[in-house]
């Protein structure tokens, strides 16, 4: 009877910690909320793209649907029927219609590896973001596993951010932007090199001024790689 029961235990606590390491192990993505720009600005920021990548051969050239971010979160696959539902909620229940959008006249660069072409910053713009931070970041299952890797060298604020939201750069330290191009982090010795090849590509390539102005109409729901490109998008919804 005794040697029966301790069976059962030890069969009861391996089932238990099996069913632990399923649910540990559920399959994870990270997923971005962005809007979507024209297809005039589309093809522009295509334009640029392939500028500096024919400066930078060696450096992989990331596939990415153009973008302005308003949210990233790491999440689980199963998860994925909320977020779409919460995303489509509060644009909804906020009456969210089309945002004019206004860019930058030149390109910046974000550290050693990124150029941008920056987002002038709006209240709707700002407000959606907003909105997208309060409703939907809670859902997220894990802060993005490239701030999980640099947590530990990142300034306080940053990880204050990411302690309670999984990303920075929300909130008053938004930031909206296309990434043009997403470089790699150089070696210690070679960053101010890159630093400076980097500043003169986005400092020689001029946006066309005809494209600086437009109406955002689509917000999506899409899969981002490592570096947080748009490498799938899942689900559209037009803003009316």
């Amino acid at each position: 009877m005794w040697k029966s029961l301790k069976t059962l235990v030890l069969f009861a606590l391996i089932a238990n910690v099996s069913s632990d390491q399923v649910l540990a192990s559920e399959p994870m993505k990270e997923y971005g909320i962005v809007l979507l720009p024209t297809s005039e600005i589309c093809m522009e920021t295509e334009r640029l793209n392939k500028e500096i990548t024919k400066t930078f051969p060696n450096i992989a050239n990331q596939p990415n649907n153009f973008h302005i971010t308003l949210l990233q979160g790491r999440f689980k696959e199963s998860n994925l029927a909320s977020l779409i539902e919460a995303v489509k909620a509060t644009l909804t229940d906020n009456f969210i219609c089309p945002l004019a959008i206004e860019l930058e006249p030149a390109l910046s660069l974000h550290g050693a590896q990124n150029i941008f072409w920056d987002v002038k910053k709006n209240s709707a713009l700002l407000n959606l973001h907003g909105l997208m931070v309060h409703n939907v970041s809670m859902l997220r299952d894990a802060s993005l596993q490239r701030y999980q890797d640099t947590y530990l060298t990142l300034a306080p604020h940053h990880q204050k951010q990411i302690d309670q939201f999984g990303v920075r750069n929300v909130l008053e330290h938004y930031h909206p932007h296309f990434t043009l191009f997403y470089g790699e982090k150089p070696a210690k010795e070679q960053i101010e090199a890159q630093t400076q090849n980097m500043k003169q590509i986005a400092q020689s390539l001029v946006p066309n001024k005809d494209l600086l102005k437009f109406t955002a109409t689509t917000v999506a729901i899409g899969e981002l790689g490592y570096q947080g490109n748009l490498i799938k998008i899942i689900e559209k919804i037009e803003l009316k």
